[in-house]
């Protein structure tokens, strides 16, 4: 039977411990010295970690506090059942929830410092175990497993209580339940943080999660891209080296070995797990960086790669492709010297058959083709399946013969013979892959043909937007000529045919007024800006400049928007006007 004097404690565990939990002081530290500039992590509250890499004061003091936080709850509970331990489990167990109900997340340093407070033994113990386990080991996932089962295990072979035993493995269920559903931001990048914070703080880290692509890869573990340029390489083909740090680990060591400089260059990509590349190019959505010369800039890209995850049109892509919530691993890579570049398409991008290799290419880097920011020269070279070896996984079998020549389509400066080896080495990666048509991305740096990424190449839906008073493709119908005598041809981007008003987007703050049925033209296709167009009620595209592979381009495709590039005649589009645009040939007729 509780004395009143107990009753009053209770009230206040289950009250005040709650209260106290969700008190978010090293997230109160944090942006009092940095303001602003820390990433949130997806429980919207920074803890330990984040101050800790700020800087050794700021990572203490934050520290202090939310051990006070952990130790304070057990010390009131300690006042009221001096005689009672369990009652201090379930003031950590209070405060726990609080902490979850704030912001999501465990509040590791105060349940830690109130188990210590708790049963130093049984605490100290499960510690050791675990830091022994963690040094040898270095993995930070195993660790947080062994050290929720050892505390109730050891808290048991301590003579304890059933009722305190039983508590303790609740509430290690409880914090394991909130790790799987929102970690802690202990591996978030944090631009505000200095490197040298980092590697110190950097131990609690696992490190052995920082892959090479030299070795097979699970997609589950490093996303879509990572697991196909590692089977790509395994494959033979000529990939840049590079290493893989899946979601939740930490970059230090990643710097370390790659070493980016002036004359060493890096790239930063974005690999998505949960990605399913057959239905969803996610092609634009997390845009990787270029061109890193430092570590500090390697940094701040990965950084970026993991903003461009939050952003609320890569989660809008997302749900309209019927992609699950996953994490993002980041791929650093070699950059390779390009001074020709560009995208293979290794059949029709709008049907995906056919014997033409569509080639989009540039004098630079691929990222001036996939961006859609500049035209690029465009050429379809013909070959067919008997041009290919029998045995496509024999080594090197990629490199086109040398008594064979390809017919090529298209005039330009980039070399026919590349040209030739590149769509070679498309359809070889499209017969390695099971028949299954590529979109590859592709560089040369005058004396070799790189592989930079493929993935399967995704025709555009086939329930895609129609105006029966236009000519279909293939039935006769001259795009050069309208009932009214005013049209304009341009590059047929995504096929389907629509009308609407004409608007120019000059700001993003046009697209806040937009009627419904727009035509919307725009500097160039930004694939990351898609998925907001749709949303709202942009029905077709033209762009001013670009080209058909671009990750614009793909990403119209997947969503069925009707896209036209019209590199000439733009004056002639004034807004407002009502037009018929058919992004199957390409024409826009005024009515």
């Amino acid at each position: 039977m509780l004395t009143l004097t107990q009753v009053w404690g209770a009230l206040l565990i289950f009250t005040l411990c709650p209260l106290v939990g969700a008190l978010p002081l090293s997230h109160w530290v944090v942006t009092a010295v940095v303001g602003e500039r820390s990433p949130l992590p997806a429980s919207g509250t920074l803890g330990v970690p984040a101050a800790f890499e700020i800087g050794l004061p700021v990572g203490l003091l934050a520290f202090l506090l939310e051990a006070a936080k952990g130790i304070g709850v057990v010390l009131l509970a300690r006042h009221y059942f001096a005689t009672d331990p369990t009652w201090e489990i379930v003031a950590l167990i209070a405060l726990v929830m609080g902490r979850y109900w704030a912001s999501q997340s465990v509040g590791t340093t105060s349940v830690l410092w109130g188990a210590i407070a708790h049963n130093p033994v049984a605490a100290g113990l499960t510690l050791l175990i675990s830091v022994l386990g963690f040094t040898i080991f270095r993995e930070r996932q195993q660790g947080r497993l062994l050290v929720l089962v050892l505390f109730p295990v050891i808290t048991a072979l301590s003579q304890a209580q059933g009722m305190q035993i039983l508590l303790t493995a609740c509430l290690s269920g409880l914090i394991a339940w909130i790790y799987d559903k929102q970690p802690e931001d202990l591996a978030l990048p944090n631009p505000a943080s200095r490197l040298e914070s980092r590697r110190l703080f950097g131990f609690f880290r696992s490190d052995r999660a920082l892959l090479s692509l030299e070795k097979p890869l699970d997609a589950a573990t490093v996303g879509a891209k990572a697991a196909r340029l590692s089977q790509l390489m395994a494959w033979g083909y000529p990939v840049p080296t590079g290493y893989v740090l899946p979601a939740g680990d930490d970059p230090a060591m990643l710097l370390e070995i790659t070493r980016p400089s002036v004359k060493s260059p890096v790239v930063v990509r974005a690999s998505i797990v949960g990605d399913r590349p057959a239905l969803a190019s996610s092609a634009g959505q997390y845009a990787g960086s270029a061109d890193l010369t430092s570590p500090e800039a390697l940094y701040a890209a990965m950084n970026q790669c993991f903003r461009n995850y939050e952003r609320p049109s890569a989660g809008q892509y997302r749900r309209d492709r019927n992609l699950p919530e996953g994490s993002l691993a980041v791929i650093v890579q070699q950059q390779v010297p390009g001074i020709c570049s560009g995208v293979a398409a290794s059949r029709d991008p709008f049907t995906s058959q056919g014997d033409a290799v569509l080639i989009e290419a540039i004098l630079g880097s691929v990222a001036q083709v996939t961006a859609g920011t500049q035209a690029p020269e465009r050429f379809r070279v013909m070959i067919q399946a008997n041009d290919l070896p029998d045995d496509v996984t024999v080594a090197d079998s990629w490199v086109i013969p040398t008594a064979l020549t390809l017919e090529v389509q298209g005039e330009g400066d980039t070399p026919q013979r590349l040209l030739q080896e590149v769509a070679f080495l498309a359809r070889h990666v499209e017969r390695r892959s099971q028949g299954i048509p590529q979109m590859v991305e592709w560089s040369f740096d005058g004396d070799r043909l790189w592989l930079l990424h493929s993935r399967p190449l995704i025709p555009p839906p086939p329930d895609l937007p129609q105006d029966q008073t236009l000519a279909l493709p293939g039935s006769g119908s001259s795009p050069g000529a309208t009932a009214h005598g005013a049209s304009l041809v341009g590059l047929p981007v995504c096929p389907g045919q629509t009308r609407g008003t004409v608007r120019w987007l000059k700001a993003v703050a046009d697209l806040r007024a937009l009627p419904p049925a727009t035509i919307l033209v725009v500097p160039y296709l930004k694939a990351s800006e898609i998925p907001s167009l749709r949303q709202l009620g942009v029905t077709g595209l033209i762009a001013e400049t670009g080209g058909q592979l671009s990750h614009g381009a793909v990403v119209a495709r997947e969503y069925g928007l009707p896209t036209v590039i019209l590199s000439a005649g733009r004056d002639r589009l004034k807004a407002r006007q009502t037009i018929r645009l058919d992004g199957s040939m390409g024409t826009l007729e005024w009515l």
